[in-house]
């Protein structure tokens, strides 16, 4: 019985941890993209922007 309340606190926090993940993966991406529009900005067009963020921030 001593198992039970620890594997139910190990599954909430799995899955707290994952929901956490993908918001705090989100607000990175955000940000990151945030700062790479300023920067885009601030060097007046010479480099093409993405339209759409990914990942790896890189233009097809």
């Amino acid at each position: 019985m001593l198992f039970l309340p620890f594997g139910v606190f190990l599954l909430l926090f799995h899955s707290w941890h994952l929901i956490l993940g993908q918001f705090f993966e989100l607000f990175l991406v955000l940000l990151f993209h945030m700062l790479n529009q300023s920067f885009l900005n601030n060097q007046e067009g010479t480099v093409t922007t993405c339209p759409i963020p990914t990942k790896v921030y890189t233009c097809s």
